[in-house]
């Protein structure tokens, strides 16, 4: 269990619980997608970081806001033989409709497993154009190698 202190929007001066605010705030979809026929080329990889492999294909009927969390290490050149950034890019394949209210919520909620070598440094809120294909589902939770649960749901 993560106990953390609430959050609070001094503007309005409201106290949020961790997670609620980036829930109450996050992208709503509804009416900006259009229904298309399930992409099925899609790593199994890719398909298993949806919640229950389970997962809808829509084309942007509207321009949409989704945001990436990312970062990279850069390996060390006196361990490594050649150094190079590992880690995530900006542009990367998974996006959420939920901006980060903190790293330890982006971490939990969307499952980022420490492996990843995403340093989940910086966060990019992405205008998507109408008419590009997405494929939407929840986040799958991951296990860790030290049996910790990221319980995912973003």
């Amino acid at each position: 269990m993560i106990i953390m202190k609430n959050y609070c929007d001094y503007d309005a001066i409201v106290h949020y619980a961790p997670g609620e605010f980036g829930l109450k705030y996050k992208t709503d979809l509804a009416g900006k997608l259009v229904e298309t026929a399930l992409d099925k080329s899609l790593r199994e990889v890719d398909i298993h970081s949806f919640k229950d492999s389970y997962y809808r294909t829509f084309l942007t009927a509207e321009p949409v806001v989704l945001y990436r969390v990312y970062g990279q290490y850069q390996k060390n050149a006196v361990l490594d033989e050649e150094t190079k950034l590992r880690g995530a890019r900006l542009c990367g394949r998974y996006v959420s409709t939920e901006f980060a209210e903190s790293v330890i919520d982006v971490k939990i909620r969307l499952a980022l497993a420490p492996g990843w070598l995403n340093a989940k440094m910086y966060e990019a809120k992405l205008l998507v154009p109408k008419g590009i294909e997405i494929s939407v589902g929840m986040v799958a939770s991951v296990m860790l190698e030290n049996g910790t649960v990221l319980p995912g749901g973003a």
